[in-house]
């Protein structure tokens, strides 16, 4: 939706996918049998552009939800203990249920998983991946160091889950071979239930006044939170969840993602997938997107972080009838 991507995407946040190339594996590195519990690993981590939502399934089995600014992707996730390194393992969970007859389409969709070293200290997780530039290079020169196929510049591993658990624990600590995924912090609610607002002065609908072609913003309430639907003249819409509160003097929309579920769920624990600080001057919105380490920081040093934020990101328009 070229308005939303706009509006989030350009104003903060770089997609999970976009352009970076990720090394996946159509063999798990972490099967059931080898999986182990981390403690400490579950909960919400920050870290710029991406949240990443742990919770325990069973014994060592996670989900693992990551967000955006635009979605959200789900994973069911393992961990395994290779030598001195831990690693976590990434395996797609579809958000609608497969068709217990598959398509010819359907059929031509397989599988694959990723993994990453992990580092957990405390309230920090540190996550590597396997550098997919650099391991082409590794395997156009050595091509017996493990089963492999190219896909133009991607690089998918083939070989069974034994060879794939040496070789990585081989090249563990081969520093060009592993790039940051990011480091993240540990979430916190950063606001109670007590400091929920209604803003009924924010419902109804808002247009860009520069874009008017590509969509507009509707915001209704729902009981201790309003819903923000994006919709455009193709009939795309795309419905989020947002509690408005009031920290400081200040305003702010926190924003969960994803199915109607698992925004309702999320909504409890009062840690949003991102926000934003909401200023009304009579029918004219202005929002500035910021992720969890800007609104922290901000709540600390109210002063020097709102001259950072005099532009807005978004500027709308109320549309009246």
């Amino acid at each position: 939706m070229k308005m939303l991507k706009w509006w989030l995407v350009g104003a903060l946040f770089v997609c999970l996918v976009g352009c970076e190339k990720y090394v996946v594996s159509l063999m798990p590195l972490c099967p059931d049998e080898s999986s182990v519990a981390v403690p400490g690993l579950e909960g919400k981590w920050a870290c710029e552009g991406q949240v990443w939502t742990i919770r325990v399934k069973e014994d060592t089995s996670y989900e693992m939800r990551v967000a955006d600014a635009m979605d959200t992707a789900r994973f069911d996730g393992r961990c395994r203990r290779l030598g001195d390194h831990l690693y976590v393992e990434l395996r797609p969970i579809s958000e609608s249920e497969a068709s217990p007859v598959p398509s010819l389409y359907d059929a031509h969709w397989v599988q694959a998983c990723s993994f990453m070293q992990v580092q957990l200290q405390g309230d920090v997780l540190r996550l590597k991946r396997l550098n997919a530039e650099t391991l082409k290079g590794t395997l156009e020169e050595k091509p017996g160091l493990i089963k492999h196929v190219f896909q133009g510049d991607n690089v998918v591993l083939v070989d069974e889950t034994e060879p794939l658990a040496r070789f990585v624990q081989a090249q563990a600590d081969v520093n060009e071979l592993w790039q940051e995924q990011g480091e993240f912090v540990r979430c916190q609610p950063l606001y109670r239930i007590e400091d929920l607002i209604q803003g009924r002065d924010l419902m109804g609908q808002w247009q860009d006044p520069n874009d008017k072609e590509h969509g507009h913003i509707e915001v209704t309430s729902e009981g201790n939170h309003i819903a923000i639907q994006f919709s455009n003249d193709s009939d795309e819409n795309l419905i989020f969840s947002g509690h408005l509160f009031k920290l400081q003097g200040l305003r702010f929309k926190g924003v969960f993602l994803g199915p109607e579920e698992i925004r309702a769920r999320e909504m409890a624990t009062l840690m949003p997938d991102w926000f934003a600080l909401v200023t009304l001057k009579e029918d004219r919105l202005d929002l500035n997107v910021l992720d969890y380490m800007t609104i922290k920081e901000l709540l600390a040093h109210p002063e020097q972080v709102q001259e950072d934020l005099s532009k807005p990101d978004v500027e709308m328009i109320r549309v009246r009838p």
